[in-house]
């Protein structure tokens, strides 16, 4: 096709890498859309290897302190995450879950943001994508 005056076409193909919403507005529909997505998972109960990972690990149930898990050994930052998370919920899923979904949810702005700082298109739509891609699923609903 040839680009004579008034033939729009490429950037009608463009216009959704071009949407920027304001911070507030972008931010708040990533927010909703990912709480809308998510929310049915947040009733769910321990899966898979949860059991293993926090009801049955006596560095997150034990009496053990920030210290002793830290310098202990090889322990990751999700091993004292857990603990926190522990310590807050005991036994109850959900919080574990809201946990895995406000830092979920904060990835996916973060994302944009970074994006964005970049100067790249489509950042808004990218940190959109990344909230609510079903491949995402497994870090926040288990």
């Amino acid at each position: 096709m040839h680009d004579a005056p008034g033939n729009n076409i490429k950037s009608k193909s463009n216009y959704w890498l071009t949407l920027e919403p304001t911070i507030q507005i972008g931010a708040a529909i990533i927010v909703a859309l990912s709480f809308i997505a998510y929310w049915p998972s947040l009733g769910g109960g321990f899966v898979w290897d949860d059991m293993i990972l926090v009801e049955k690990n006596p560095l997150v149930t034990g009496t053990s302190s920030l210290a002793n898990i830290w310098f202990a050994g090889d322990f990751s930052l999700s091993t004292v995450t857990t603990w926190i998370e522990w310590l807050a919920f005991r036994n109850n899923p959900a919080g574990y879950r809201v946990v895995n979904l406000l830092l979920h949810i904060g990835s996916a702005l973060l994302l944009w943001r970074i994006f964005l700082q970049l100067r790249l298109r489509g950042t808004w739509l990218t940190g959109l994508l990344f909230a609510l891609h079903p491949m995402c699923v497994a870090s926040v609903a288990w």
